[in-house]
């Protein structure tokens, strides 16, 4: 008798079962080098077009497309309790999280879906070839990462004590880095934010780095603005803003901690899990649980001191979108998203998951995108402080 669960993908079609995933076993039974991230993704492209039918975006979105490391498996870094050593572990529940580009390599984030685990960020390159993986200091949710082209740093969306935190790793660390050492990589900066709840989301584009928290209701969810004006790197590689101590938006507590607080605040749409930036636009990414998640632009103004988003355009995803980011010219960006649907503890909840980053070019973006009623205006607000 012939049951969903051994039917591979192509087959469900004919069938009209539901999808139960099966493992590929060409792609399962390869061996991850130790301190490395398996490379290959879930699904053929054959079986992904098919699982994509009802999202012809992502399926004309697929051919320069590079599968999401870890998926099969990944090493990282872990210790007990009691432990002042770390080991390096091979673990299967790694969830991709963040997404950021440099000019020439790929960062996604993720966390250890068991929390065992510190969090990673997996490096490599713009045609797939894994680079490394680089361990982080703790196990934070790094739902966002931002990449500072021209100061070439790093950054993470941290926690602090449990209070929401930002990070920074310039570009020569990562370079130097080698998690062999069995030791997670130093950090050149990392500030406690005094104006949001928690860091889910971050972009950094030109001055500026943008941030939001995660939250299911809009009353309380916001955008938020911070400029970010530091020092060159002292011979020990430590860099620190260049007003810490001089401004309220920047100051260091009694204890030595770092500051910062928010510049601009703005409304925005509830169940934010990516920001991306370009000179004329913002890119929203909103998901939540099984639903389809929903991509949204809208037009940018700034100037000095302040910025105006108006006329937003959405698009509809799969389910699980998380962060995304933006390559080629200003104003004609082409889109990658990144989801967290193929991650075992996700992909069972649902119909399809994507296991690869795609490139959604700008022009099917705009051939696809309607103007969306449910677009929230984004209205300036006073920035206060988030009570301890």
């Amino acid at each position: 008798m012939i049951t969903c669960a051994l039917l591979t993908i192509g087959l469900l079609a004919l069938t009209g079962c539901k999808p139960e995933f099966v493992l590929d076993p060409e792609y399962a039974a390869r061996e991850i080098p130790v301190g490395a991230a398996s490379t290959d993704p879930l699904l053929h492209d054959d079986d992904f077009r098919d699982m994509m039918s009802d999202f012809p975006i992502m399926q004309r979105s697929m051919d320069a497309s590079v599968p999401i490391p870890g998926l099969y498996g990944a090493y990282g870094l872990k210790r007990n309790d009691t432990a002042t050593a770390y080991k390096l572990i091979l673990s299967k529940g790694f969830t991709p999280q963040g997404l950021a580009l440099s000019d020439d390599q790929v960062f996604v984030s993720a966390y250890d879906h068991k929390h065992k685990m510190n969090s990673v960020v997996f490096v490599f390159d713009y045609s797939g070839e894994f680079v490394k993986t680089i361990s982080l200091r703790n196990k934070a949710h790094v739902g966002g990462i931002g990449y500072d082209q021209e100061a070439r740093v790093l950054w993470i969306g941290d926690t602090r004590d449990g209070r929401a935190a930002i990070s920074g790793i310039l570009q020569d660390t990562i370079d130097g880095y080698d998690i062999h050492a069995a030791a997670p990589i130093e950090y050149a900066v990392s500030y406690i934010v005094d104006s949001l709840e928690g860091v889910s989301t971050l972009d950094f584009h030109g001055d500026l780095l943008w941030a939001s928290y995660f939250t299911n209701d809009p009353d309380d969810s916001q955008i938020q603005v911070f400029s970010l004006d530091y020092s060159e790197p002292d011979a020990e590689g430590f860099v620190e803003l260049t007003d810490v101590g001089d401004t309220d938006r920047s100051y260091v507590d009694d204890d030595g901690e770092h500051h910062i607080f928010a510049d601009l605040a703005f409304t925005a749409p509830k169940e934010v899990q990516g920001l991306a930036f370009d000179d004329t636009h913002l890119y929203v990414a909103q998901s939540f649980g099984t639903k389809k998640s929903r991509l949204t632009r809208y037009d940018l103004a700034v100037d000095d001191d302040s910025a105006v988003f108006t006329n937003g355009v959405s698009i509809e995803l799969p389910p699980y979108l998380e962060q995304i980011a933006l390559s080629g010219e200003d104003g004609a960006s082409d889109i990658h998203p990144l989801f967290e649907s193929a991650q075992p503890a996700y992909r069972k909840k649902v119909d399809v998951f994507v296991d690869r980053i795609v490139t959604i070019t700008h022009a099917d973006f705009e051939a696809e995108a309607t103007e969306d009623e449910r677009a929230p205006e984004l209205v300036e607000i006073e920035v206060t402080a988030v009570d301890e």
